[in-house]
């Protein structure tokens, strides 16, 4: 756990990598029941890819992207900002290390 945790870490340093934490204490079911990407293309309509270990599926409907959106941009709310987002995980990696 200590190894991903600082993988993580790594990759936030990167400059096209942000890191959000969403806290366990603000309700911890407010994120998704799967992961999905919003691919938004310079010269594309945007698009809505869904995968799961059966399938895969890209939307294109505007109406359901909005939907993904929205519920990103309520993610979005309740995250800890990229700062505050690595020195949680620090925290976190540190009592694992310790295990």
């Amino acid at each position: 756990m200590a190894r991903q945790l600082r993988a993580l870490l790594e990759f936030a340093e990167r400059p096209n990598v942000r890191l959000w934490v969403v806290p366990m204490e603000l309700g911890g079911n407010i994120g998704f029941n799967s992961s999905f990407y919003v691919l938004n293309f310079v010269r594309d309509k945007t698009v809505v890819f869904l995968e799961n270990k059966e399938s895969s599926v890209y939307i294109e409907d505007d109406r359901m992207i909005d939907l993904f959106r929205n519920h990103a941009a309520k993610l979005g709310k309740a995250a800890l900002d990229p700062a505050a987002s690595a020195a949680r995980i620090a925290t976190i990696r540190k009592e694992h290390e310790r295990e």
